[in-house]
């Protein structure tokens, strides 16, 4: 049971820097990590929105960065630069 333990706490660890990681690096926040809007993210979320790819789409005036999925194309996020 100890050792069960262990590794559940071990993996918690893992998960949660994982998080960090990805958070700090990529270009999205955690409601772009989100895709099904529950307030957790999940392993196969955080594998949908690595796979990405960006490309530069005029909105209202301003360049803005859009951040596509490689998957099926849906709109991951979009960052536009300030006026």
């Amino acid at each position: 049971m100890k050792m069960a333990l262990t590794v559940i706490s071990v993996l918690v660890f893992i998960y949660g820097v994982v998080l960090i990681v990805l958070f700090l690096t990529f270009p999205f926040n955690y409601r772009d990590f989100d895709r099904n809007k529950n307030g957790l993210v999940g392993v196969w979320e955080i594998e949908y929105v690595l796979s990405y790819k960006e490309r530069t789409v005029i909105k209202d005036g301003r360049t803005c960065i859009e951040y596509v999925s490689l998957k099926d194309g849906l709109v991951l996020a979009v960052k536009c630069a300030t006026k």
